[in-house]
């Protein structure tokens, strides 16, 4: 232990006092550069993949699916949280038995083709949304009838996707999705 200490001391001593010299002899060791470019990878593809807005919006994206009450929906988010810790806690459990690089590598694509998914339900809800109209929309009562589809000039474009970025809950249409 005594040697690894005085041994760590003298590296230290060759790396340099100032900052800059202390970066340029890290950056030329490999494997502080091949750790800092897996580092920088990872945080990277986090990012892209884009979880957090996954996360933050699940309430609504519950809504889309036909969940009319907001309580109920941010219920159901709740759920999509509880699973995301309980998942990385199995994670963390994992890495000492599997290691690092095959967690990260089946998280990623496993994370690539759930979005894509996400990508394809939402176009296809997009593209196939029914149209609504006057009578289903009032059939609801007051509560339930959106000021803005009323209001509307042309309210035969309207599908139910343009309804509920209107914020005015969900189609009232009797038509199939």
């Amino acid at each position: 232990m005594r040697e690894a200490v005085e041994q760590e001391k003298q590296e230290e001593g060759l790396i340099g006092q100032t900052l800059r010299e202390k970066m340029k002899a890290a950056f030329s060791n490999v494997a502080v550069r091949r750790g800092l470019y897996a580092g920088v990878t990872a945080q990277v593809a986090q990012q892209f993949v884009g979880i957090n807005t996954v996360m933050y919006y699940s309430p609504t994206i519950v809504q889309f699916v036909g969940i009319a009450s907001k309580s109920t929906a941010l219920a159901l988010s709740l759920v999509t949280s509880g699973l995301n810790v309980v998942e990385s806690i199995l994670s963390m459990l994992c890495i000492h038995k599997y290691g690092r690089r095959k967690l990260m590598l089946l998280s990623l694509i496993a994370i690539i083709i759930c979005v894509l998914t996400l990508i394809g339900v939402f176009f296809q809800a997009a593209t196939t949304a029914p149209p609504i109209n006057n009578i289903d929309t009032l059939s609801f009562g007051a509560n339930a009838t959106c000021q803005a589809y009323l209001d509307a000039p042309n309210v035969s474009s309207w599908n139910c996707i343009k309804y509920l970025k209107a914020e005015c809950a969900f189609c009232a249409s009797t038509g199939a999705m």
